[in-house]
């Protein structure tokens, strides 16, 4: 399989988690997601590759060379991975940004097949209560 690392997954589901908390917390707070949301950030994530497959993972990877997880926020350490799970949770949860809205991932509709998988999906169930972020 593909992804026998699982260092990648990891580095998705931290920057899900990441995008989560900085999209959808209510302004002015600070939360933390529990050791359960991330454990379902990294199965959301595994799913998601599975259903992405290594085709289109490589050439997620492949795209890094045209800028995709070149920001800083992205880390050395396969920053497209990082990209890839920030994109993931802001198209599966219908913000105005995401796969779709990259201009690196344009060519060969790339964009529009991640963001058809996470329509496949569906909205992530989460709440945040008391600072922390649930995810169900």
């Amino acid at each position: 399989m593909f992804l026998k690392d699982r260092e990648r997954i990891e580095i998705m589901a931290r920057h899900y988690i990441i995008a989560a908390l900085w999209a959808d917390s209510e302004e002015g707070t600070n939360p933390r997601a529990t050791k359960s949301a991330m454990e379902k950030a990294k199965a959301d994530c595994w799913i998601f590759c599975e259903k992405a497959g290594p085709e289109l993972l490589r050439e997620v990877q492949r795209r890094h060379a045209d800028g995709y997880g070149k920001h800083p926020d992205c880390g050395t350490v396969h920053p497209e991975f990082a990209a890839m799970g920030h994109d993931f949770w802001l198209t599966r949860n219908g913000h105005g940004v995401g796969f779709w809205d990259r201009d690196e991932l344009e060519r060969d509709g790339l964009g529009d097949k991640l963001t058809a998988i996470c329509k496949e999906m569906r909205e992530a169930n989460y709440e945040f209560y008391r600072g922390w972020l649930y995810l169900n």
